[in-house]
């Protein structure tokens, strides 16, 4: 997930999902409007999943 928020008015872009560019485009959009806030806080989430290993008892848990 990929989103920007403006570092001199706490502005946000919102997430999206997948790709950077609707992120980008926000910010260029809100320099536009507000050509002396320029700085951007790039802010890139990634999510994980992860399985217990083989003999590990919490590995039965999740078949059930």
């Amino acid at each position: 997930m990929y989103g920007a928020e403006c570092t001199t008015c706490g502005e946000s872009s919102g997430a999206t999902d997948g790709e950077s560019l609707p992120a980008e485009v926000w910010a260029l959009k809100h320099t536009d409007s507000h050509p002396a806030h320029r700085t951007f806080r790039a802010i890139i989430t990634s999510f994980w999943r992860v399985s217990p290993a083989e003999g590990n008892p919490h590995r039965a848990l999740e078949a059930s």
